[in-house]
């Protein structure tokens, strides 16, 4: 019954255990990575509150008042007054505000397609480590398992007289070491798959299978590695953009507010007086209409201009920095694939070769007694060796192609610009 149920809940965690390919990856960590989500749709909504409340206009006001003799000779006389007010931005102040709040919103729209490509570029490499990993353990795991059984076939020739006993130990020392590299080898390999994990918002403990290659990622890059690079395509430099924009319009709107808002009022009041003789109780009634004009002689907000015309300037230099920054990226990473070509092309058509051959040319020795178990097992490590370095250079490889397309911001899944709602816009 117990062995039943073991293998019920092996089947049912096989069943349930995500396959994800590389590309499928990426959609996921989009949709449900919460710290994007945070970073992302929230600040828009925060914007876009900040753009909705610098376009409306201020409430009017009403005023009561009154004025009585009770505490003096206490005849009856009092006024009663009723007023409203409201205040007129002047300049088209609260148009420019809007103006400037909706370019924050963006901005905000730009950075969260730019913590997209930051996330889809860090699920790739994420993605590509573990397949790599994967493949260097699978491959390590076979050659001990190899290393094992020659091992007890060279003992078993030991005890037959047949070789010499230091022909085991180093077979033994070596079996031993890839031991302990493999059980580093799965240390690290576990560390990349739960920050992937993280990264396409999964629980720790989620099974999680791996159907893309490093070969499969290679292939798809070759392709796209070549084109055209324009710093326009980055989200960042459209943010930057957005920001030297909404810096222009707080110029614009700092200039405005140097023309403090008309108030315009009318109200309305009665009067109830009391006189001696004929004329006894008189009521009158009033209706006044005013309105209030700031001058701009000492405060022309002078301070707030310069401190915006100051911000524009600096959003330009920070455009020009980002543009030198993205070009510097795309340099880098493709630099370091064209290092890297060359290095795997030799691994690929003369070494790996090679050291096959020799292998093959080392068995067929030991076969016809030429040559002891020592030689052998030094062909296969070498061939081993090689095919370890070559996996580990493709994946650097991978990695570089996989930081061009991030630096170049070319990702189709990185959302087109301004895809979010935008109700701020609205007047």
């Amino acid at each position: 019954m117990t062995r039943i149920f073991v293998l019920f809940v092996a089947l049912v965690s096989a069943v349930f255990s995500a396959e994800l390919s590389l590309d499928r990856a990426v959609e996921q960590a989009v949709a449900n990575n919460r710290a994007l989500a945070a970073a992302g749709r929230f600040e828009i909504e925060k914007a876009q509150g900040r753009a909705l409340q610098a376009g409306l206009p201020k409430n009017p006001e009403i005023e009561v008042g009154g004025r009585s003799d009770l505490l003096f000779k206490n005849e009856g006389e009092r006024t009663v007054s009723l007023g409203v007010s409201q205040a007129i931005a002047r300049k088209g102040r609260l148009r420019l505000a809007r103006e400037a709040a909706n370019l924050s919103v963006n901005e905000q729209q730009e950075l969260a397609r730019e913590a997209e490509r930051q996330l889809i570029g860090e699920v790739q490499t994420l993605y590509v480590q573990a397949v790599g990993f994967n493949t260097r353990y699978v491959a390590r795991q076979k050659l001990i398992e190899t290393g094992e059984k020659l091992a007890a076939i060279v003992e078993q020739r030991y005890q037959a007289g047949e070789v010499p006993q230091t022909d085991i130990a180093p077979i033994r020392i070596e079996n031993a070491k890839l031991v302990q590299e493999q059980q580093l080898l799965t240390a690290e390999k576990t560390a990349a798959e739960l920050k992937l994990k993280f990264a396409l918002g999964l629980p720790p403990d989620e099974p999680l299978t791996l159907t893309s290659t490093v070969e499969d990622a290679a292939a798809r890059w070759e392709r796209e590695s070549a084109v055209a690079f324009r710093s326009e395509a980055r989200p960042d430099y459209q943010a930057a953009k957005a920001r030297i924009a909404q810096a222009e319009a707080n110029v614009r709107v700092a200039k405005a507010e140097a023309y403090d808002d008309i108030t315009v009022g009318a109200d309305f009041e009665n009067e109830r007086s009391v006189f001696d003789g004929p004329i006894g109780v008189k009521k009158d009634y009033y209706l006044g209409f005013k309105v209030s004009i700031p001058i701009p002689v000492r405060n022309k907000n002078q301070g707030r201009i310069l401190e915006q015309q100051a911000a524009h300037r600096q959003a330009e230099a920070e455009l020009d920095a980002t543009g030198q920054r993205i070009a510097s990226e795309v340099a880098q990473t493709r630099a370091v694939v064209a290092q890297l070509e060359p290095l795997l092309t030799r691994y690929r058509d003369e070494l790996l070769p090679m050291a096959e051959r020799h292998f093959q040319a080392v068995q067929r020795a030991y076969q016809q007694g030429q040559l002891g178990i020592p030689p052998v097992f030094q062909a296969q490590q070498q061939r081993f060796a090689l095919e370890l370095d070559y996996q580990s250079h493709l994946a650097r490889k991978v990695e570089a192609l996989i930081a061009i397309e991030t630096a170049t911001g070319a990702h189709p899944h990185v959302r087109t610009p301004h895809s979010h709602p935008h109700p701020s816009s609205q007047p």
